[in-house]
């Protein structure tokens, strides 16, 4: 059965991709396929071409703007579009670094359409004092994990999906093995070891009581939910369908505190009843979680989202 391993990053996290990819590789025995999905941008090297540039500096001007309406106080002038373009140069040397290191590392670079995401930024910004103001408009981008969904991934049978930045501390072809099933989807629960919380908390429904009314409506938030950090999954589980439907969900309900990982839950917990638990241990030891828990260490795990020790 083969394979592969998929990650998403823009150009603010590649470098965090990179070092999990580099991991993966080493420590996580990993000798199988690996897709990095950035942004087309990235992937377009033409001399000729300022794309990537204008890429960078709309990167920029977007977290300037986070800053601006989050926290006024810290906000400081950015390099101007013009003065960026004239080291257009410079910035094809990164391009290049970047198409170098994923050869070395046997990554394959997937370029990502440009993705519309006003519906969300509009709607946030309507509340500049909200804790979540500067979370939501600075890593939108996450958004995008919803390609990992894509089609062109059924050349595989298998899916492993991971956030870049992650520690890897064992082999990965552990977790895989261990998930077996073909019609679900894999995930640790956003709530373990307590179970102390619901759906609900990845929605803030204050922020528009007619959107909040329709999505309480129309799906069951009083339940257990997953995260999106580690996801495994077969991939007759996707469709046509799979992708521009998660984009549908992010547009009609804009208030996900998490980004991707509400409506991921929207979509495969509570519309098609497909999350499984990942399981926490194998025959060798434990598998994922959030953090090391009370007594363990950071090599008790095979990957942690933010080890402590």
């Amino acid at each position: 059965m083969s394979s592969v391993l998929v990650l998403v990053a823009n150009y603010e996290y590649i470098n965090k991709a990179f070092n999990t990819i580099l991991q993966a590789r080493t420590v996580g025995k990993w000798d199988k396929s690996i897709v990095l999905l950035v942004p087309n941008e990235i992937v377009e090297i033409n001399p000729s071409n300022i794309a990537f540039t204008e890429y960078l500096y709309s990167g920029r001007r977007k977290m300037q703007n986070a800053i601006l309406l989050s926290d006024p106080s810290s906000f400081t002038p950015i390099e101007s579009l013009e003065s960026m373009l004239e080291k257009n140069e410079e910035y094809l040397k990164i391009q290049i670094n970047i198409k170098n290191t994923a050869e070395y590392l046997g990554v394959i670079l997937k370029g990502l359409p440009t993705v519309d995401f006003s519906r969300v930024e509009s709607l946030w910004s309507k509340y500049p004092t909200h804790p979540n103001l500067f979370y939501i408009l600075s890593r939108n981008y996450q958004y995008m994990k919803f390609f990992i969904m894509d089609t062109m991934f059924k050349q595989w049978d298998k899916v492993i999906y991971l956030d870049a930045g992650v520690s890897i501390q064992g082999p990965l072809e552990r977790i895989v093995r261990i998930c077996d099933r073909d019609d679900v989807l894999y995930a640790h629960s956003d709530t373990f070891p307590v179970y102390d919380t619901k759906l609900d908390v990845q929605f803030d429904f204050t922020l528009d009581n007619q959107m909040s009314e329709s999505l309480k409506n129309e799906f069951n938030v009083n339940r257990n939910y997953f995260q999106s950090t580690l996801m495994v999954f077969s991939t007759k589980i996707i469709n046509e369908q799979t992708i521009p439907r998660l984009f549908t969900l992010m547009n009609k309900y804009p208030i996900s505190t998490r980004n991707d990982q509400g409506i991921f839950n929207l979509h495969f917990l509570c519309e098609r009843n497909a999350w499984k638990q990942l399981p926490i241990v194998d025959e060798e030891g434990f598998l994922y979680d959030f953090h090391e828990r009370e007594g363990r260490k950071r090599s008790d795990y095979v990957v942690l989202k933010y080890p402590r020790t």
